[in-house]
């Protein structure tokens, strides 16, 4: 993934950013990779959190999953397990409820502390291959109308759902308190599927990031802009910790 693909909103256009300290990069990188092997290729780090998400969605689709926190219970804010594999904090989208905002933990690998973060996008377009957009690379605008960066993401899976096809992207993992500075400091958080153009491919050659599949988003969906109300993400965050990190203990037992 990309080094430099941390959530320190620019607002390009203008001088103002919403983070204290943007010029400070949030390295995304999960603890267990900087432990492990610190010189990890971009392609590796992506096939890393790749397999994390992939093994998370393949998981969830047959196991008995616990919940904790009810989305209709917590204003669109809901903490499940799979298994003992993963904890989920998930949010609600305002345009689309079940294009779902993602943030996994695994404790069994001692991630309490990191989380896998992506999201949903429903799409009823017709087209003839949807599995085509797997694994393929896209360019996002996360933050808000006036405050934004664009930052590299990935199609982790794509199948039917009711009328149409459902993706999962995967954008990176980022640790807690890069988070909170980055998700917290905005209440309505937005994130926009873009087309590459003139003025985005500038900025992707100056930050870095790696160039996009070519894909119009038209072509594939209908909706390609959703918002997350995140008040309460601190809150939320604290209870999916506190769910974690016991689990991680077990783990750590058992090791």
């Amino acid at each position: 993934m990309n080094k430099k693909s941390y959530i320190a909103y620019r607002a390009y256009g203008a001088e103002q950013t919403l983070c204290p300290n943007p010029v400070k990069s949030i390295e995304p990188k999960k603890k267990k990779i900087i432990k492990n092997k610190t010189d990890l290729s971009l392609i590796k780090s992506f096939l890393v959190v790749l397999f994390g998400f992939t093994f998370f969605l393949a998981y969830s689709a047959y196991a008995e999953d616990e919940i904790f926190y009810p989305s209709e219970e917590n204003d669109g804010w809901e903490i499940r397990t799979y298994s003992a594999q993963t904890v989920a904090l998930t949010k609600q989208g305002h345009f689309s409820a079940d294009d779902k905002l993602f943030f996994v933990m695994w404790p069994y690998e001692g991630d309490c502390d990191f989380a896998d973060v992506g999201f949903f996008v429903y799409s009823e377009k017709e087209v003839e291959d949807h599995k085509y957009i797997e694994d393929k690379k896209f360019i996002i605008k996360v933050g808000s109308d006036a405050y934004y960066e664009y930052l590299n993401t990935y199609v982790v899976a794509n199948n039917k759902f009711l009328d149409g096809f459902r993706s999962f992207f995967s954008i990176d993992s980022y640790s807690l308190d890069s988070i909170m500075r980055s998700f917290g400091s905005t209440n309505n958080f937005m994130i926009q599927l873009t087309d590459t153009n003139e003025n985005i491919n500038q900025i992707i050659e100056e930050e870095g990031m790696e160039t996009p599949d070519d894909i119009l988003v038209d072509e594939y969906f209908d909706i390609k802009r959703n918002v997350w109300d995140l008040q309460g993400l601190e809150k939320y965050l604290l209870k999916t910790i506190s769910i974690c990190e016991p689990r991680s203990l077990v783990a750590d037992a058992i090791s």
